[in-house]
């Protein structure tokens, strides 16, 4: 069967030249392409930054400030030996008469424990040593059960060290709470030490106070960037007059009170009491010339303006102050 043929039309090809066809116009201001560039870039350097923005907007929602306690809250401020304190590069010792540390030129010997006495004697004798080691870093002794259950913290000496000297210290917080059993001496830096809760005097100014034997500290401070700084201190000493030393003591605090006069920034007072008589003295801080207050005051208890509190807390509690 054959197949029926289709007509094609043929194909004319149109030889006139082509012509441009408008459709529409778009117009562009000289600047135009700089703006454009300049929003690619703002939008880009936006989704670089938007995780620190995401966390500066958090802060500010929920600022993070020291804690404080009022008056009554019963909350404390130093942190007591911690059970979770992580030991793991820790050099543990145990202790014995015959134990001898070496450590930076010094050697640690001698160590006896009364019990009954409840203290811990040792000597120190610098062999090779720098006589400033001390001074210029915080040691500590650290006083651990046989399964390394932290006891107490002893702060050892700050003062310059030649030769052999003996120290005698007070354990009674690790009789109480266990059996010494090793020892560590550590050293520790500002950033060491942990945060302290602060509780608020009568005019609402933060104040840690730190008692021991007939000695009470009160350290006050002044918050600034969500650290408290020490502007103010207050140390009270109490004597009763049936103390043996009650006369000497009397007379020497006297005496003190009168060198105090003129300085600018203290105040003391030495007050009969019923039971015998105590001595205040008041160190403003920011009031009181800091070489004035370096050459009058000089023991460790005196600390420098702007001393953060968990330093004070930290230090004190080691040194036999029980703080709150």
């Amino acid at each position: 069967m054959k197949k029926k043929k289709k007509n094609i039309e043929p194909i004319v090809i149109n030889q006139e030249p082509l012509s441009t066809t408008t459709i529409g116009k778009i117009e562009v201001k000289e600047n135009g392409p700089i703006f454009a560039l300049v929003g690619i870039g703002i939008f880009v350097v936006c989704i670089l930054l938007l995780p620190q923005l995401s966390e500066w907007v958090s802060n500010l929602s929920a600022p993070s400030t020291p804690s404080i306690v009022t008056p009554g809250g019963g909350g404390s401020t130093i942190p007591a030996p911690d059970d979770d304190d992580d030991t793991s590069e820790i050099r543990f010792y145990d202790l014995s008469n015959d134990l001898l540390i070496v450590l930076n030129g010094f050697n640690f010997s001698n160590f006896f424990v009364d019990e009954g006495e409840e203290t811990l004697s040792f000597t120190i004798t610098n062999q090779n040593g720098d006589s400033d080691l001390f001074v210029e870093n915080n040691y500590y002794m650290e006083l651990y059960t046989a399964d390394e259950l932290l006891l107490q913290r002893i702060r050892l000496t700050t003062d310059t060290l030649n030769g052999s000297q003996t120290f005698s210290y007070d354990i009674s917080e690790s009789v109480q709470n266990g059996s010494i059993s090793k020892i560590a001496v550590v050293s520790k830096v500002d950033e060491d030490y942990p945060q302290v809760e602060l509780e608020l005097d009568a005019n609402n100014v933060p104040i840690l106070t730190c008692q021991k034997n007939n000695e009470i500290l009160t350290y006050r401070f002044a918050l600034e960037n969500n650290v408290y700084h020490l502007i103010e201190i207050n140390e009270r000493n109490s004597y009763l007059s049936r103390d043996e030393n009650y006369s000497r003591y009397l007379q020497e605090y006297t005496a003190l009170s009168n060198s105090y006069l003129g300085i600018a920034g203290v105040s003391t007072s030495l007050n009969p009491t019923a039971t015998g008589f105590s001595f205040d003295t008041t160190i403003n801080l920011e009031k009181i010339s800091v070489a004035e207050y370096r050459r009058v005051f000089e023991k460790d208890i005196y600390y420098s303006r702007n001393t953060e509190a968990r330093v004070i807390a930290f230090e004190l509690s080691a040194s036999g102050y029980t703080c709150s």
